[in-house]
């Protein structure tokens, strides 16, 4: 049996990277989909909640920017902020 012990930051890394590991093992099973129930026409809200380390929440947020997006980050994970 093999044991790995972290620091404390080198394994919120390690968490990091493999939540968004996650997230583009998923875009690569829908077809880069970020959503697969279809979008209210004229949709001006998004909540990304307890989804990982938001990076849903920016590629949304990019791919529609006439959408807000609002993410319940924990203050651990990187943030993002797109100018208005």
């Amino acid at each position: 049996m093999l044991s790995l012990v972290f620091d404390p930051p080198v394994r919120q890394t390690a968490n990091i990277i493999c939540v968004d590991l996650q997230h583009h093992l998923f875009l690569l099973t829908t077809e880069f989909k970020l959503n697969l129930a279809p979008l209210k026409p004229g949709a001006q809200h998004a909540l990304d909640v307890g989804t990982g380390t938001g990076i849903w929440a920016i590629d949304f947020a990019q791919e529609h920017p006439d959408i807000e997006v609002s993410s319940a980050l924990n203050n651990r994970f990187p943030t993002y902020s797109r100018e208005l």
